[in-house]
């Protein structure tokens, strides 16, 4: 059974009691296409807080926003990062056990944070994130690394994935630079598009 690592927070950690002032508590799907791929997100705390970060990808469950999250997706990992890119936390297996696998393979992570920003990512395991944001995580630009969407015991899974942010004073998810390369196309297509339509519209009489 994997093991669930947290590194040593140097001096992250609030010194104060945590609370939840403000708190609330966001869920985020979607899926992937390719083993290497990576769930981003941010989020802030306004002041000192217990932080939890649970996915139901693998085994399915309802999440926080009371959503009832089949079971089937990868076995994944987080990877938990302050402000300065330095990664302070991962996340591994959960307690949630898969009815197929009788493996409890989604990520769960409870921290204690101060107050700041911080960034997350959910990943296919072991495509862990590095010790700083300016390094490739373990298998960076290797989509094929495991041969598709498999868990840690070899069994064929699917690319979706539910993630939690629990006790949190806001947070969102972040595009891959893939994504924001087709979006920007699509804006480049819907301008041209645009100014095509204003030029094609002009009349004289």
């Amino acid at each position: 059974m994997k093991t669930l690592a947290i590194a040593a927070l140097a001096g992250i950690a609030a010194a104060s009691i945590p609370t939840t002032a403000s708190a609330a508590d966001f869920s985020f799907t979607g899926s992937f296409l390719t083993d290497d791929a990576k769930a981003a997100f941010t989020f802030n705390l306004t002041a000192a807080a217990t932080v939890t970060i649970r996915s139901f990808g693998y085994a399915g469950g309802v999440n926080a926003a009371g959503q009832t999250v089949g079971s089937g997706g990868f076995d994944g990992v987080v990877s938990l990062y302050d402000s300065a890119s330095q990664n302070i936390a991962y996340g591994d297996d959960g307690v949630t056990v898969d009815p197929i696998t009788g493996a409890a393979a989604d990520p769960l992570l409870t921290i204690a944070l101060a107050a700041g920003s911080y960034k997350l990512f959910l990943t296919q395991y072991d495509n862990f994130g590095p010790a700083n944001l300016a390094l490739p995580f373990n298998f960076e630009g290797q989509p094929l690394f495991r041969s598709g969407f498999v868990d840690f015991y070899g069994s064929k899974r699917m690319g979706n994935w539910a993630l939690d942010i629990t006790g949190v004073s806001a947070a969102a998810a972040v595009p891959e630079a893939s994504t924001w390369a087709l979006m920007l196309v699509g804006f480049g297509i819907a301008g041209y598009s645009l100014r095509a339509r204003r030029r094609t519209s002009v009349s004289f009489s």
